[in-house]
């Protein structure tokens, strides 16, 4: 193997050039890739971090919801309860009224037929008395 003398020259050119510009270019160039590295992995355990944050916030989320929801089915459930109660109650205060009416009503009723009966009984009396008189053709007396 035969060295040359330049290419002792260019090794001393490398290792000056090197030497040269590893704290002007290599390390800075080093230090910004170092930092991004840092940031990437930073945001990467940020972006986990707001995942499970996340997460946690959706299952609280869910579980107000779904507490919300059972307690709006049962205060439904207990006034369409209550609203049943009331009707029942309605219908019968009103069967009652009706019940009631319809008293009232037969008993008028039947006194009218009785007040009738009792007219019609005396008409019939009257008409009896004038159909016996003309037929007879003398007075009755009842």
């Amino acid at each position: 193997m035969d060295l040359d003398f330049t290419f002792l020259i260019q090794l001393g050119l490398f290792l000056i050039v090197l030497i040269v510009l590893n704290p002007i270019l290599f390390k800075p160039l080093l230090r910004v890739f170092a930092l991004r590295h840092e940031r990437m992995y930073a945001i990467k355990d940020e972006i986990e971090k707001l995942k499970n944050e996340a997460a946690a916030d959706l299952e609280v989320y869910q579980a107000r919801m779904r507490a919300a929801r059972d307690a709006a089915m049962s205060e439904s459930d207990k006034l369409i309860s209550a609203a049943r109660e009331e009707e029942r109650r309605l219908l019968s205060e009103i069967r009652q009224e009706i019940a009631h009416s319809l008293n009232q009503a037969r008993e008028q009723i039947s006194a009218l037929e009785q007040e009738n009966q009792q007219k019609l009984q005396k008409e019939t009396n009257k008409l009896a008395s004038i159909l016996s008189t003309k037929l007879l053709q003398r007075e009755v007396k009842s």
